[in-house]
């Protein structure tokens, strides 16, 4: 693999960390939480403090890209040679980090106009959000095809076995989580009877 490839990646996450850093410090509700939490538990200093672990976050969004990168694209690379594929791990890995990259750049962008968009326009947000999750498939449909030389078929469903593997996983924590937390919840009060 490149060296470029990693810079790429390294490069795209820490843009996108120091833009939610900027987009978190820069809101309006910033500075109230920060005041609210340090006069409800008698904190000094809280903005600094803060700070400072938002400023270890630009760096370590970075590597995060990287990492998480290269491993959903170590599990996409598995079940595409479960489907048949034939490709090499770095080629793929190459593959998805010139699209990527960029690319989660426009998503955090895209994220932050979600953000701080009123209520009224966040259809337009929807109607950008479209047609970058479609480009987004296209493009790792592409690089499954050409790093693995599936068909489109099978290629889809290497993406379709992602997303549900991706759902699975989802679901069990949440039924996990759930499970530990449902206990110490109260249980809604029974209906009232209308008769």
């Amino acid at each position: 693999v490149p060296s470029r490839t990693y810079l790429w990646l390294i490069s795209a996450g820490m843009f996108n960390g120091l833009v939610s850093v900027l987009s978190s410090v820069l809101s309006p509700q910033y500075s109230q939480n920060i005041s609210l939490i340090e006069q409800t538990l008698q904190v000094q200093n809280l903005a600094q403090t803060v700070g400072a672990l938002f400023f270890c976050f630009v760096p370590l969004s970075g590597v995060m890209n990287l990492i998480s990168t290269a491993f959903s694209v170590g599990v996409m690379h598995l079940i595409a040679v479960a489907f048949g594929g034939k490709g090499k791990y770095s080629d793929f890995f190459y593959l998805v980090a010139a699209f990527s990259a960029p690319l989660s750049i426009v998503g955090t962008i895209l994220g932050i106009v979600f953000v701080f968009l009123p209520p009224a326009l966040l259809c337009l947000t929807l109607c950008l959000v479209f047609p970058y999750l479609v480009y987004l498939y296209l493009l790792y449909l592409q690089a499954i095809k050409s790093a693995h030389g599936l068909d489109t078929f099978r290629s889809a469903g290497v993406i379709i076995s992602v997303f549900l593997l991706v759902a699975i996983i989802i679901g069990a924590i949440g039924f996990l989580i759930y499970s530990s937390i449902a206990p110490y919840i109260a249980p809604p009060p029974p209906p009232k009877n209308f008769f």
